[in-house]
């Protein structure tokens, strides 16, 4: 998972910049991620890529994960802010 902050915007566009990136474990049953979380407050943007399998193709996933940093916590964003 690739997070990056929103830095504000660029038409309909947002500009980002990249934090870093964080790696998961996925099994047939859990699935299991540390991510570091960002010291500023504001929006940021996950976006998870897959390097594939013997089964699976690697591919990156289309819709962003909206992240949100307030108070200390990382969590998900109930409302994003859009970009005009």
């Amino acid at each position: 998972m690739t997070v990056s902050r929103v830095k504000g915007c660029k038409g309909k566009h947002f500009r980002l910049k990249r934090l870093g990136a964080f790696k998961a474990t996925f099994g047939a049953k859990h699935a299991q991620m540390r991510i570091r979380r960002p010291r500023a407050d504001g929006f940021y943007l996950g976006r998870f890529a897959f390097s594939g399998t013997q089964f699976i193709r690697a591919g990156v996933d289309p819709n962003p994960v909206y992240l949100v940093v307030e108070n200390h916590r990382l969590g998900f964003a109930g409302q994003f802010p859009a970009c005009s």
